[in-house]
């Protein structure tokens, strides 16, 4: 787990702010008090004035100095008071995300310019397998994986038992695996992937000769392989943005195709997909589709054991406590279509986002969210709070209401958005505008169509709004052009089904059904001309549609 620090920077040295986000950089270490000593991952709040708030990283000591990573400065008069005119003062995580809450406070929900982020395109791959032990160690499971099987708990020993895997595999694969010089961290997880389960040849031999195929156990997937996957992912977000905002739960609710999911992806148009993920719920969803829960799993020794397999809402949990400095969004497509009260369960009391209001979750999902967040006031001492840099956002159909119903104590704990239907006819300001359907050689505007339709859908008391066609209900080639056959297969369908199969006396249809549009090229293309004269969108051809009932 890191340490958090307070450092009250030198106002002498003129230079610091002149380095880059992500720069590495050293500092005397007399300037240092010799009691202080520093741990990979640290973090540091370092002030200086006037007006300067750094948020520092340890890297490593040199021989007479220590080196730092500059991840964010901030021009800002925020003052902080040391004890004991101190240079630099551990304190705690809650006290440490307090201050960077209030430094970052005035730029939230703006563009933050004076805010430089730390954007390192490359992470540190030097001593991987001695941060691999730490890794092993702090996630409880060398013991259990490794040494209680053929040695005690000396990490020495496990680190000797490592290199002796990677001689073997170099040797069978010309590749050292924790000594990466040449090839990219992409390209070792590849190759690792290929190369461990193979069924013949020297590593293969090597694991068969230890008990429990320990070699490939201990870089296989749940180990080695997940460390260097941490290691991919943190590289790919020191490249990526997403500026931290006020935190939501927000559903976007609006008639089918009125584009809620496309409203989403507008809001986050500037956020990058790695900090984005994305569920739909039906009626078969549940907590454990949602949280999380054992499952059987076979290990390398072909014995079947349970392990904890955490869903999206743990793994984006356990990101957003992990990283401070970005903002997560989970994004749920339609919701109303899952048992609400079913799938959030006890995280239900979460979307308050009152620190108040901690939740104790199953001791499964607790054990492993002590594995896996390392410091966090989000979570600490077994209870949860939703954090602060964790968005909720989703998509409701109102015509789908009645599947669950969400009852009035989870309502008010989102802020609603309605997405209105667009009937503006500038294809610049709304891309459905552009949209036409083909019946024939003729051409109808989608637009004109829609609000026809929806104008006779909400004079009847019994629709309404809910059963309205939105503007994206049906997707047009790429020309923009709605077929026929679509159209009868996709939006004729669901006004006949959904909408004016019980509304006999107002319905569009008349007297026939939607069998009587089969086949398409006669009966389909006659009674669309029909529909379309009715709704005044093509004048009244003078001859009467003849319908073919044979059937």
């Amino acid at each position: 787990m890191p340490n958090y620090y307070l450092y009250k920077i030198d106002s002498g040295i003129d230079t610091f702010s002149q380095f880059e986000a992500g720069v590495h950089f050293n500092f005397a270490s007399t300037t240092i008090s010799p009691d202080v000593k520093f741990q990979e991952g640290d973090l540091i709040i370092g002030f200086k004035s006037p007006g300067s708030v750094y948020i520092l990283q340890f890297n490593k000591y040199t021989s007479n100095e220590i080196s730092f990573i500059k991840l964010i400065e901030v021009s800002s008069e925020y003052q902080i008071k040391f004890q004991d005119n101190r240079i630099i003062q551990k304190i705690e995580s809650k006290e440490y995300q307090n201050i960077i809450d209030n430094v970052l406070n005035e730029f939230i929900d703006t563009a933050p310019k004076n805010i430089t982020y730390h954007n390192q395109s490359e992470i540190d791959l030097n001593n991987l397998k001695e941060r691999f032990a730490d890794w092993m160690r702090d996630k409880n499971k060398i013991r259990k994986n490794y040494l209680s099987n053929n040695f005690n708990s000396n990490i020495e020993r496990f680190i000797k038992a490592l290199d002796e895997y990677e001689e073997v595999y170099k040797e069978e694969f010309g590749t050292l695996i924790f000594s990466i010089t040449n090839q990219s961290l992409e390209d070792i997880i590849v190759s690792l992937e290929n190369n461990l389960y193979q069924d013949s040849g020297k590593f293969f031999d090597f694991s068969e000769k230890k008990s429990t195929h320990m070699p490939r156990a201990i870089l296989g997937k749940n180990n080695y392989l997940a460390f260097l996957n941490e290691l991919l992912k943190k590289q790919n977000k020191s490249n990526a943005k997403s500026p931290k905002v006020k935190p939501v739960n927000k559903i976007y609710f609006g008639a089918p195709g009125t584009g809620k999911s496309y409203q989403i992806t507008q809001d986050l148009k500037d956020v990058d997909l790695i900090f984005q993920k994305r569920v739909t719920f039906h009626p078969e969803f549940d907590n454990a589709s949602f949280v999380g829960g054992y499952k059987p799993i076979t290990d390398s020794a072909g014995d079947i054991k349970y392990e904890f397999s955490p869903q999206i809402f743990t793994d984006i949990y356990v990101e957003a406590c992990n990283d401070s400095f970005h903002q997560y969004y989970l994004i749920i497509e339609e919701i109303n279509r899952g048992n609400c009260a079913e799938i959030f369960g006890e995280l239900f009391q979460l979307l308050d986002r009152n620190e108040n209001y901690k939740i104790t979750p199953s001791n499964e999902l607790v054990k492993y969210l002590n594995n896996n967040i390392s410091n966090s006031p989000y979570y600490s001492d077994d209870k949860m709070l939703l954090p602060d840099n964790l968005s909720i956002l989703a998509t409701m159909n109102t015509s789908d209401q009645s599947l669950f119903p969400m009852d009035s104590a989870f309502k008010r704990r989102w802020e609603w958005e309605y997405i209105p239907i667009n009937y503006n006819k500038d294809s610049e300001i709304n891309k459905s505008a552009s949209f036409k359907i083909q019946v024939g050689t003729d051409l109808i505007d989608w637009i004109s169509f829609i609000y026809s339709v929806n104008k006779k859908i909400q004079a009847n008391p019994n629709l309404g709004m809910d059963k309205c066609i939105g503007n994206y209900f049906i997707e047009p080639d790429s020309n923009n052009i709605i077929t026929l056959d679509k159209f009868i297969y996709k939006v004729i369908f669901y006004l006949w089904n959904d909408v004016f199969k019980d509304e006999p006396n107002d319905s569009i249809f008349g007297n026939y059904t939607y069998e009587n549009f089969f086949p398409l090229e006669i009966e389909g293309e006659q009674l669309v001309r029909k529909i379309l004269a009715g709704l005044n969108l093509i004048k009244q051809e003078n001859s009467a549609v003849e319908i073919n009932s044979e059937d």
